[in-house]
Parts: C-alpha cells; sequence; structure tokens
C-alpha cells in the first residue's frame, strides 16, 4: 500500500497490483499538480518504508474550438460549415445543415485533442416575394413603365426590354443581398384596329 498526496489534497492511501501498479484518479483539476508518494508498505507486517518520490502531473487546458460566425441566409441558399476551427481543431457538426430553418448547430471535437464542444446557430431568412401592380393592357405601340422597385420596397431589375408591339412575359430579378426571388409578369399588347368603312355612296 501507498501512501501520497495529490496538489494540495491530504494523505490517502492507495494499494498495489501485482506488479507495482496503481491508478490515482483526480477531479475538476484545473491546473498541473504534484504527486508526492510518501510511504510504501508491503502487507507482510515490518515491510514497510518511508519515501519521498515526486513526480509532476501536467495537465493540459481545454481548448475551445473557435469558428468564423457564419452570416444569415436566404431561405434555399447553401452554407458550409468547416470541420476544422481557425485554432486548428478538427471535428463533426450536428445536426445535419438545414437550409429552410434557422438552426443551432454543436461542434464536437476529434478525440484526443483536449478540446470543448462549440455551438453556433446559423439564421436563415424567410424568401420574400415582390409585389407589382399589374400593367393594364395597352395598345400598340403605346408606351410603358415597369418599376424597378416593389410594392414591398425589393429593388431589381426587368428582363426583356420592353416591347410595345407584341405581349411580353416580363421577369423580375432582384438586387442582390435582398433575400428575394424573381417574379414575372406579363403586358398584354393588343393590335391597333384600323376603322374601315363601306363605300356607300350613291351617285
Amino acid at each position: 500500500m501507498v501512501t501520497y498526496t495529490l496538489g494540495s489534497t491530504t494523505a490517502q492511501k492507495v494499494t498495489l497490483s501485482d506488479l507495482g501498479t496503481a491508478t490515482v484518479s483526480a477531479t475538476s483539476v484545473t491546473s498541473s499538480q504534484t504527486l508526492i508518494l510518501t510511504h510504501i508498505k508491503e502487507p507482510v507486517a515490518g515491510c514497510e518504508k518511508d519515501l519521498t518520490a515526486i513526480a509532476t502531473v501536467t495537465v493540459n487546458p481545454k481548448v475551445t474550438p473557435v469558428f468564423t460566425q457564419v452570416d444569415p441566409i436566404c431561405k434555399g441558399e447553401s452554407f458550409t460549415l468547416p470541420t476544422t476551427s481557425t485554432n486548428s481543431v478538427t471535428g463533426v457538426w450536428s445536426p445535419a445543415i438545414n437550409t429552410t430553418a434557422t438552426t443551432e448547430y454543436t461542434f464536437t471535437p476529434d478525440a484526443g485533442q483536449c478540446a470543448g464542444t462549440v455551438t453556433m446557430t446559423v439564421t436563415v431568412n424567410p424568401k420574400v416575394t415582390p409585389t407589382f401592380t399589374e400593367i393594364a393592357p395597352i395598345c400598340e405601340s403605346e408606351s410603358f413603365t415597369l418599376s424597378t422597385t416593389s410594392t414591398n420596397s425589393v429593388t431589381g431589375t426587368w428582363s426583356p426590354a420592353i416591347n410595345t408591339t407584341a405581349t411580353t412575359e416580363y421577369t423580375f430579378t432582384p438586387d442582390a443581398g435582398q433575400c428575394a426571388g424573381t417574379v414575372t409578369m406579363t403586358v398584354t399588347v393588343n393590335p391597333k384596329v384600323t376603322p374601315t368603312f363601306a363605300n356607300d355612296f350613291n351617285q
């Protein structure tokens, strides 16, 4: 049996195995500790000895993995979560990436790195549908405009170019960074009618 102290703890005893080994446990250790063996005693009466054997048990601090926060995305947009932190901790994320709803992800380090878990929440914003006042049918060659700002404040551009000679479907594409979808509008162009009259005058 060996008597020992670990750090600032009081003297404790541990029984050696037949090979002369034993395991010493310590909980909630946050800094390096000194293990001092002070006394050894064999089960046989009279076979014991005082001794001083010192060993330093080094406690490595647990690393906190660091990641760059993923910016908010629009619903349906893709993103990735790196499996190596900026301070070189490798691991895996869970649950699986969800591009349709705001989700909290947990990073679990690979074994043997003395690193802790961290979480990251990725915000998923709903995609806005731009709304516009429908253009009333026009007569051939009459002019009209397509607003570049929707009634719900989404800016963008229309394509193709305005055509005043034929019914055309136009597509509105939002400017980048607005988390908005495309919409279409069809402007009907009615052909211009040429009045005709019967030549029915009596001579």
